[in-house]
């Protein structure tokens, strides 16, 4: 078979670098954030995004970067669509679905790698108490730490994790019913009794960074907006935190925060909070589940938790959730003020204000008798600009994919971003840090380590040795490495180039060498 001789040229241009579709580090839902480019840095992954979908993104204008983001978007199943856009400039933002009286998720996303940060959507500020800030139980989130009154269960943001509220947590503390958040418009809605949390005002959104970690530095300056791209700064090794790093208790028969009468301790504390986590009273509970009262009152309170677990069944939940007791069924029937905030924000004239309704009642499963409790403390008073969140429905159509040219607009602007974010990007990490020093590298066991990992400062390890392994703790203190900075940066950048250099040559070499064989042949 014949095989062609390359010259010079030709194999220098196929050995130059092609355009090539690169992959998103931090693997977010490509649903709402397209890659366009990323680059890396000592570590540290400079990736922008443009939005396919409009959402709400919080900005540090410290450095100019996404720190979260939130979506709204119709729940599993339901017809339309959704979108978040800018109102006015003092913070006030109006979140719409396509399609009227649809159940909907709240969808918020920690765009760091820094730590985990709360998001409240709806009820008061959370404020520091000093009676309760030392404990390290959950008795932690009591009086001034508590927030009742959002729409939001869960509010622990994971890094470059998404966060998907699709039940109302307001109307839970108030009544111990779960149901899912639906949005129906003021036209048709007319203020009936079921209505939750009924507004034209909004919700106001409150971001926590948590206490001690690198978040709060870029925490002291931030802003809600609706851009059309954003750049992401974060270590992917550090994308996957470990839970077992933090305090999280388990809770038992998580229940609400609604008054109701005291019960002795014995079976019928452990009965009451299982009704209350159905929506039952306890005489109901006990008379499906048929259990004997006499036998329970012997029994310690562990027992009579499992005795009462094992014998809810799938026909005696049913039969639960469809025979209500008429005094719970009246109880859900109030309304919910809890949520919204007393100031009224600017409502879009071409989209019908909307309201947050009750939805369909959530099945409560065994596995629902057990809560997580994340016990850790939160930056109460250094937190993110607060921004306010209305509703509204408009069938608007939305905006089609950008054409080739604004996406090229769009691709150099986030370019030059990550450029001017990588400049002086290592002198603001050395600025204030301190350095241990030793004498050997801990991975290749030579002297001379030449990169402090960041932020512990220890000047343990060369730079390329961190290239052939993933380190993802200091190997000193096992803290996390958000980035490797070598101390003599203009050596390693010669460095680098010599070693490109010695590889284009060893290739042209190899193909010269392939040529003349072939040549020969």
């Amino acid at each position: 078979p014949y095989w062609p001789i390359l010259s010079s040229h030709e194999i220098m241009r196929c050995m130059s670098p092609r355009p090539s579709v690169r992959k998103d580090p931090f693997n977010l839902d490509k649903r709402v954030f397209e890659h366009i480019s990323s680059s890396e840095l000592h570590g540290e992954v400079f990736a922008g995004y443009r939005l396919r979908e409009r959402a709400m993104i919080l900005c540090s204008d410290v450095d100019g970067t996404a720190l979260a983001s939130l979506q709204i978007r119709p729940a599993r199943g339901a017809k339309g669509s959704g979108v978040i856009s800018q109102t006015s400039a003092d913070g006030s933002f109006q979140a719409v679905l396509t399609m009227d009286d649809q159940q909907f998720e709240l969808v918020m996303w920690n765009l760091t790698t820094d730590g985990v940060m709360m998001m409240d959507i709806g009820g008061r500020a959370r404020e520091y108490d000093p009676e309760h800030w030392d404990k390290k139980d959950k008795f932690f989130w009591c009086g001034l730490h508590r927030n009742d009154g959002r729409l939001n269960r869960s509010n622990i943001l994971w890094p470059m994790l998404a966060n998907v509220c699709a039940e109302n947590f307001a109307h839970f503390q108030e009544t111990g019913e779960v149901r899912r958040l639906r949005l129906l418009a003021h036209a048709h809605s007319q203020r009936t009794p079921e209505t939750v949390s009924a507004c034209v005002g909004g919700y106001p959104i409150r971001v926590y960074p948590k206490h001690g970690s690198r978040l709060c530095a870029r925490f002291k300056k931030t802003r809600w907006c609706c851009p059309e791209s954003i750049v992401v700064i974060g270590t992917p090794l550090l994308a996957g935190m470990r839970v077992s790093d933090y305090h999280i208790e388990t809770v038992q028969n998580p229940r609400a925060r609604r008054l109701q009468p005291l019960v002795e301790p014995g079976w019928r504390a452990v009965a009451q909070a299982v009704a209350d986590t159905y929506g039952v009273s306890t005489e109901r509970l006990v008379a499906v589940l048929e259990i004997d009262t006499n036998a329970l009152a012997t029994m310690p309170e562990e027992h009579v938790h499992q005795i009462i677990t094992q014998a809810l069944d799938d026909a005696k939940l049913k039969k639960l959730q469809a025979e209500r007791d008429t005094e719970v069924g009246q109880s859900r029937t109030q309304t919910s003020q809890a949520a919204f905030a007393p100031i009224l924000g600017t409502v879009s004239s071409a989209a019908r204000p909307a309201e947050v309704v009750l939805g369909e009642v959530v099945p409560q499963t065994a596995s629902r008798l057990t809560a997580r409790l994340f016990v850790e403390k939160f930056e109460f008073h250094n937190s993110a600009a607060c921004a306010l969140l209305c509703l509204g429905v408009e069938q608007r159509q939305l905006k089609g994919a950008p054409t080739r040219a604004e996406m090229e607009t769009l691709s150099h602007n986030v370019q030059s971003s990550i450029e001017v974010l990588q400049k002086g990007r290592l002198q603001a990490h050395m600025a204030g840090l301190t350095v241990f020093e030793v004498p050997e590298c801990v991975i290749c066991l030579s002297g001379a380590p030449n990169a402090v990992l960041f932020p512990c400062g220890h000047k343990c390890v060369h730079e390329h040795c961190t290239h052939m392994s993933s380190l993802p703790n200091c190997p000193m203190c096992r803290s996390p490495v958000a980035a490797v900075l070598p101390t003599d940066p203009e050596a390693q950048v010669a460095q680098v180039e010599s070693q490109q250099t010695s590889l284009v040559t060893k290739l042209f070499q190899s193909f010269h060498v392939v040529s003349s064989y072939l040549r020969r042949r």
